[in-house]
């Protein structure tokens, strides 16, 4: 393979052996998040079961077997993080976060509430423990479906049916019309 006029386009020798380098730093790399599927489901959403898995891990023991927990407000553990703080470790914009934590509320697994730390007002996570083993032992003992359907099996039903094919045309008679 030619080398273009930026030289990005390489002969496959040298593309594999930087495919080859890529996959020993990736497999290096520490920045990782350990995501469980389990909080998707329990969440219902992708981004309020990433936000769970991450409060999670942040009540996780350290390698050490301490807490990684350094906020305690009225005696019960809590994480204190602003809005945008999550982007850096895990990528959702504040916005998503809102959505999450409502989420993540309403399900009553979080309790959140507004406090100072360092003299800033900052939201600060109470994750919900007992509300949190009740909805996951749920979810374990609930049989699993895959939320696609096979062709033909929608639980929809369609707003419109094909009543007559003519020269290539589609004719079209609308159900549901009011």
């Amino acid at each position: 393979m030619e080398k273009d006029i930026l030289g990005l386009l390489e002969d496959d020798a040298e593309a594999d052996l930087r495919f080859n380098d890529f996959l020993l730093w990736e497999q290096a790399s520490r920045d990782t998040v350990d995501f469980k599927k389990i909080y998707v489901d329990i969440a219902g959403d992708l981004i309020a079961g990433l936000l769970l898995s991450q409060i999670v891990y942040w009540f996780l023991p350290n390698k050490e077997g301490k807490t990684k927990i350094r906020v305690i407000k009225r005696g019960r553990p809590c994480i204190a993080k602003a809005r945008h703080d999550w982007w850096d470790e895990v990528r959702i914009s504040p916005k998503q976060y809102d959505r999450a934590v409502g989420i993540l509320r309403k399900l009553g697994i979080l309790r959140t509430k507004n406090h100072r730390f360092n003299g800033v007002p900052i939201p600060h996570l109470f994750l919900q423990q007992k509300q949190l083993l009740q909805l996951i032992n749920k979810e374990l003992t609930a049989p699993k479906e895959n939320p696609t359907f096979p062709k033909g099996q929608s639980p929809f039903t369609p707003k419109v049916k094909v009543i007559n094919r003519d020269y290539g045309k589609d004719y079209f008679r609308e159900y549901n019309k009011r």
